[in-house]
């Protein structure tokens, strides 16, 4: 809390006109930090020049710009904290220190130099600091002007004189015919800065600008994108809303990683000072406190200000790179835009090669981290001494070189002409890559209507896998593909192959990282094919089989029918993405043509457990009939049985303590829904209405809604109608019932005798067939095209071995693993 008798807010502290950087009574050590630039020889000195100022000198007489070889606003929560922690240091002091100096802070060495128009200062390093120092003091000059009326004359007086100061810091109206802030950012963000963030007035023309440039572009897939009524909700600006339509609201701009930064700085300050004056409720101190916060900081706050004497833009780079060459306090994409910059300084097509950079930057986001995936998976795909991506942790850097590194990897911006050759590169493969990443193949400028369905769907079921390892292999296949048409096919199967080996992999639970190294060996494999024109889908799949088996042999042959069998872990996610890949396959051998995903919304159909998770039924006549039903508690004696009828003893329905009774319940129902519920066999693919129509309702009032045609029309889900092991006219005849849902069917007379047979048909036997029919068809669809044979010495077991493991999970047993009935 803000103490009332604190010196903060008890009067206006005057300052001298001198600047408190001649103080030498600094909080920290304000030696310049000369180290980095040994490299430039003494004569780096003698171009420099160094005043002590603070930061109303600094940001009065100077108007700077943000090249664009610096990084985006990249502060977090925990620099924004820091700095505001130095500014509460100030609130806090007690009233009786209201005689002595306020020592000046060291705010650090700022470089700067001249950018060649002579009407702004270039910051070689500082902007983050100068950018955050500038966000606090708008929010504060809001504070103010919200407390400016009804105030003694000379308060009065001291608010307007610190307004007008704060707006020659803040702002620069004579560079154009509108106001613009005194620090132009880097291009990304200078628009936003400029015009949404510290204008308020101006926001309505950056949005419209925004809308008029964006509209078409993105939607909710893009990660750097946002609602335009949502981004006026984050600024709290509630009169910006009633200018757009509803319908505009809802339309999608560009909203980069470091936007959302300069946004969660705003909102940062916004709310610390709201609650500092929260504490205040005479607004009279609540106007002093805000003065002498704006008077702390620009008159307490030191800076060395380094003024680089040199029109060279060379220089300037350089000594930007060396500042940060260590990667401290800088990023890697941050440096690696520095020395794309540096490279085609002075070079006549510059600009040409330094926006398709600019343009990656754009298109993730100014996500560091997805850029940095992105540069990952392109050096894996074209530099063949990569084996592995986590080696490209260590060349990144050294690739963007124009010397060798300490990585091994080569240099490849040695000359102009290989960096030109490395941009086009990049350039290409980042709209591949952006297809991939997205799964809609919308780059292709070859004829690919044959298989481009298919293959969307494939990447929307990896991204439901959750793995991106393949992506260099498949991103530089689709390049290669669409620029030497007629490859259609060999995309295709390379991707169903990629889908099969994750498929496999995520079902055994093997780490990523085991089989991450066969997508970069088959890309070096694929571009050696290539180049000697030996263009063979077949061999680059068993290229890839050979390295998965080598890399994990648990996913194939009888260790993977093994863990089929055995498996109780599945995921929700996993097991739909499974369905979903079973019935798309039988819908295009019987169609030939059109998708599952055409005729449904895959969006739309969720996972339904037909032994529902919550089995127990609170309001029923018989709370325990599902389980009673599922597990033949009248004729079977078996453990699952016992607990069946112990939990009914239990009154587990009723327990919501922590008592031991209830314990011992949520043990066994636990239990059930691991090595049941949650099973291959029990799990269907359903509308989200009807899903939530039937909830844990038994058997014979689920399945009379499932059965719609769009039910029918999911293979995976033929087990439970007609065309599978259902009683075609018994199927009929509950289909043509006038079935009343307001009737409890736990309670056996309100039911007829249709209903009674389908309530029991749903039992742990019938699930067992089904997930051995489901097991086979999984076999078929995650094999290899080049190697139809592998499972087929297994498939009249199946059945068998599935029941075997049901009695050992009635038992609570665990099977043992399959001996010689399958072949590697």
């Amino acid at each position: 809390m803000t103490d009332p008798s604190n010196i903060a807010s008890s009067r206006v502290i005057a300052y001298l006109d001198e600047s408190a950087g001649g103080s030498d009574d600094l909080r920290f050590d304000s030696e310049i930090p000369f180290g980095n630039l040994s490299a430039f020889g003494e004569s780096i000195k003698d171009k420099m020049e160094i005043d002590r100022k603070d930061l109303h000198e600094v940001l009065l007489d100077n108007h700077f710009a943000v090249p664009p070889y610096q990084r985006l606003y990249s502060w977090k929560h925990k620099q924004i904290k820091e700095f505001w922690e130095v500014i509460t240091d100030f609130v806090h002091m007690p009233a009786e220190q209201s005689g002595e100096q306020v020592f000046g802070l060291y705010f650090g060495s700022i470089y700067i130099a001249e950018d060649g128009s002579g009407s702004r200062l270039e910051i070689i390093d500082g902007q983050q600091r100068l950018t955050t120092t500038s966000i606090f003091l708008f929010v504060l000059k809001q504070k103010l002007e919200e407390r400016a009326d009804d105030l003694y004359p000379d308060l009065a007086s001291f608010v307007n004189s610190t307004l007008d100061q704060l707006k020659d810091v803040l702002y620069d109206t004579g560079e154009f015919t509108a106001t613009t802030t005194s620090i132009r950012l880097n291009k990304h963000d200078t628009d936003f800065y400029n015009k949404f963030l510290l204008q308020p007035a101006r926001r309505q023309e950056y949005l419209e600008d925004r809308q008029e440039m964006d509209r078409g572009k993105y939607d909710a897939r893009f990660k750097e994108a946002i609602q335009v009524g949502e981004l006026i909700d984050r600024i709290g600006d509630s009169s910006l809303k009633s200018e757009f339509e509803d319908a505009e609201q809802n339309e999608y701009i560009y909203f980069a990683e470091s936007h959302k930064r300069l946004i969660h700085a705003y909102n940062f300050f916004d709310n610390h000072l709201d609650a500092l004056l929260e504490d205040i409720n005479d607004q009279e101190r609540q106007v002093i406190l805000l003065i002498n916060l704006k008077n702390y900081v620009l008159r307490s706050f030191v800076i060395s200000l380094c003024s680089i004497e040199s029109e060279e833009a060379t220089l300037r780079m350089n000594i930007f790179e060396s500042l940060n060459d260590k990667g401290l306090d800088l990023a890697e994409i941050d440096l690696i835009r520095a020395r794309i910059l540096n490279r085609f300084a002075g070079e006549v097509d510059a600009d040409k090669y330094t926006e398709i950079w600019e343009d990656v930057i754009k298109s993730f986001g100014a996500d560091s981290r997805e850029i940095k995936r992105f540069l990952t998976y392109f050096i894996a795909a074209t530099d063949e001494s990569i084996s592995k991506l986590s080696d490209v942790n260590k060349a990144l850097l050294d690739v963007f070189r124009t010397k060798d590194g300490e990585s091994g990897a080569d240099p490849r911006m040695e000359t102009a002409d290989e960096a030109r050759e490395l941009l086009t590169e990049i350039g290409t493969f980042k709209r591949y890559y952006l297809d991939i990443k997205r799964g809609e193949l919308t780059s292709a400028q070859s004829d690919i209507s044959g298989i481009k369905r298919e293959c969307e769907e494939i990447l929307a079921r990896l991204d439901g896998l959750r793995t991106i390892q393949w992506r260099p292999l498949v991103t530089y296949v689709y390049q290669s593909v669409d620029q030497s048409p007629g490859g259609n096919q060999l995309l295709l199967k390379v991707m169903r192959a990629v889908e099969n080996i994750s498929f496999r992999r995520v079902f055994v639970e093997t780490p990523a990282n085991t089989v991450e190294p066969l997508y970069v060996k088959a890309t070096h494999e694929f571009r050696r094919l290539e180049d000697e024109d030996e263009f063979s889908a077949s061999d680059l799949e068993n290229f890839m089989v050979r390295e998965a088996r080598e890399a994990a042999p648990q996913m194939f042959g009888s260790g993977f029918v093994t863990t089929l069998v055995q498996k109780t872990e599945w995921g929700n996610k996993n097991l739909k993405n499974l369905l979903w890949k079973l019935s798309s396959e039988m819908h295009y051998e019987q169609s030939g043509a059109s998708s599952i995903s055409v005729e449904l919304n895959v969006d739309s159909i969720h996972l339904e457990h037909v032994l529902p998770v919550n089995m127990l039924r609170e309001d029923a006549y018989d709370p325990y009939a599902w389980l009673k039903l599922f597990f033949k508690t009248d004729d079977v004696d078996t453990q699952i049985a016992n607990q069946v009828v112990e939990l009914e003893q239990l009154d587990a329905i009723n327990l919501n303590d922590d008592s031991q009774a209830a314990q011992r319940a949520e043990d066994i129902i636990s239990g059930i829904q691991d090595r049941f519920v949650r099973d291959l066999g029990n799990v269907i693919l359903l509308r989200e209405d009807i899903n939530t129509s039937i909830q844990n309702r038994l058997f014979s009032r689920k399945l009379y809604r499932y059965l719609d045609d769009d039910f029918r029309e999911i293979g995976a889900n033929k087990h439970l109608t007609a065309d599978g092991d259902l009683d075609r006219r018994k199927l009929e005849k509950l289909q043509s019932s006038e079935i009343d849902f307001t009737t409890d069917e736990s309670n056996e007379a309100n039911l007829s005798e249709v209903e009674k047979y389908f309530n029991h048909y749903w039992n742990y036997q019938n699930v067992a067939s089904r997930k051995a029919d489901l097991i086979a068809d999984t076999l078929d669809s995650l094999a290899f095209s080049t190697q139809p044979d592998e499972f087929e010495t297994v498939k009249d077991d199946i059945e068998e071995l599935v029941k075997r493991d049901m009695r050992n999970r009635l038992e609570d047993r665990r099977l043992g693993g399959l001996q010689s009935q399958v072949t590697d």
